[in-house]
């Protein structure tokens, strides 16, 4: 079958850039595009014409996203096309994948498979891990800061100078970490799953220049893994297939064909991870206020645009909202400078702007750095009028533990990680141009605070407790 009768057959209807996509077999593919823009679309015209029009057999085709809804939409959405389709390609996560490679040669190799298990079950042996080293029971946000601390290390293959800088309490988190890494440590071989997946095994199956089974592999948003799981970005990038495609989401998260290009400028702090730290009373009078919503409202943080050391500048901002229109009052001081005024009170100068911020100290009392918050940020500026700016946000985590700008960015997601946090600030209202991307594309505005939903996420996690206390 011909590419026309492939199209008039299967009803496909695709623009020139998408059709150059769908016929581009042979190689390896790069497609960069915005989500709604027919990704998906291409994907399975694409599969459709390798099976049809190029006679690849579904056995040598694999297909990879990011999580499992996305997989099953994708292989539905190719079932309902292609309905003639006698055998289907094989449609995975990464992760699911990578397991299934890996039970496949321990079965070849007459070893024993790994075993991924429960969430309390893994609660259990970090809890016996650390009373065995310290003899001691740890708390519950204990568990959660190691918990959180190993998967971030595994995943991101930190060095060891990276995880020495790590603590749990008064713990180094460095000796835990050895221990549970070592061999001998009997749960090791439950807890592993990234550490089965370096083994050169995997990337032998996947890669046909090594006799694998698959010739033709689509990876759906690999990006995403880039930020949370470098051993399985290490497999794929390591791998050396020759026909590869990279499906991929554009780096201006989702805003839309260049759009923004058109009408704004990078912002001097384009991108960036932006860490917070946010001061409260203990009983968070701050942002219980702020939930309130009343005429006028506050909060004090300190902000960095990177990870920084003690006499790098941040920014010391006391936020202001009055009848809906928000003032900032900014300092810029070194991060030591800044920690002493705000957690010391020792003013490092006599502006009036550190006047205000050491009068809020003073009426509240007992402020105290009380939420660590970051995220990613991609920022733009108005050509035209430089009071207009979006900023687009995602990666949106916090923590109550381990609150320092000189840490590394880490800690529970507020918001999915498939999701963007989009803020439009304007003082002379939105241009015509962005109203009608955001009606084209049914965006709407909403009410979203990020410390209010970390609030929110205590509050709930208090809750739980209570229940599980009274129960």
């Amino acid at each position: 079958m011909n590419y026309k009768d492939f199209k008039s057959k299967y009803n496909i209807r695709l623009n020139q850039q998408q059709e150059s996509a769908v016929v581009r077999v042979n190689g390896q593919t790069l497609l960069l595009a915005v989500p709604g823009s027919g990704k998906t679309t291409v994907i399975v015209a694409r599969l459709g014409y390798m099976l049809m029009c190029c006679n690849i057999r579904p056995e040598n085709i694999l297909t990879m996203t990011y999580n499992v809804s996305a997989a099953r939409d994708m292989k539905k959405r190719f079932c309902d096309k292609f309905e003639d389709a006698v055998k289907l390609p094989e449609f995975r996560t990464i992760n699911g994948f990578c397991a299934t490679v890996i039970m496949h040669y321990e079965r070849v190799k007459h070893t024993n498979a790994f075993s991924l298990v429960e969430e309390n079950q893994i609660t259990k042996i970090i809890r016996a891990i650390y009373l065995d080293m310290t003899h001691e029971f740890p708390s519950e946000s204990t568990i959660k800061d190691i918990k959180t601390k190993l998967v971030y290390s595994r995943n991101m293959m930190l060095k060891t100078d990276e995880i020495k800088k790590m603590k749990i309490g008064e713990v180094d988190f460095y000796d835990f970490f050895n221990f549970i890494g070592d061999d001998k440590c009997s749960c090791w071989q439950k807890l592993s799953f990234n550490e089965k997946l370096k083994s050169g095994d995997v990337i032998a199956f996947i890669n046909p220049n090594k006799k694998g089974r698959y010739g033709h592999v689509a990876v759906v948003e690999e990006e995403l893994y880039r930020d949370v799981n470098k051993i399985v970005v290490k497999i794929i990038d390591s791998s050396q297939i020759k026909h590869f495609d990279d499906f991929r989401q554009t780096k201006k998260m989702g805003i839309g064909c260049g759009i923004i290009e058109l009408y704004m400028n990078e912002d001097k702090y384009f991108k960036s991870t932006i860490r917070n730290i946010y001061y409260d009373t203990p009983n968070y009078l701050l942002i219980r206020t702020s939930i309130e919503k009343p005429e006028y409202k506050e909060k004090l943080r300190i902000r960095s645009y990177k990870m920084v050391n003690k006499d790098d500048e941040v920014f010391v901002e006391l936020k202001k909202k009055y009848k809906k229109i928000v003032y900032k009052r900014r300092e810029i001081l070194p991060y030591n400078s800044a920690r002493l005024f705000l957690d010391k009170k020792v003013r490092p100068n006599d502006l009036q702007i550190t006047k205000e911020i050491e009068y809020t100290l003073n009426y509240y009392q007992d402020l105290k750095p009380t939420i660590f918050l970051s995220y990613d940020r991609l920022a733009y500026i108005g050509k035209e009028d430089l009071n207009f700016r979006i900023t687009l946000d995602r990666n949106i985590m916090w923590r109550d533990y381990d609150i320092d700008l000189a840490k590394e960015a880490y800690g529970d997601l507020i918001l999915d990680q498939d999701l963007v946090l989009m803020e439009v600030k304007t003082v002379m209202g939105l241009p015509r141009w962005l109203l009608d991307f955001l009606g084209e594309n049914n965006i709407y505005k909403v009410s979203f605070s990020k410390y209010g939903n970390v609030y929110k996420e205590i509050i709930n996690k208090e809750k739980e407790k209570e229940e599980i206390n009274y129960a």
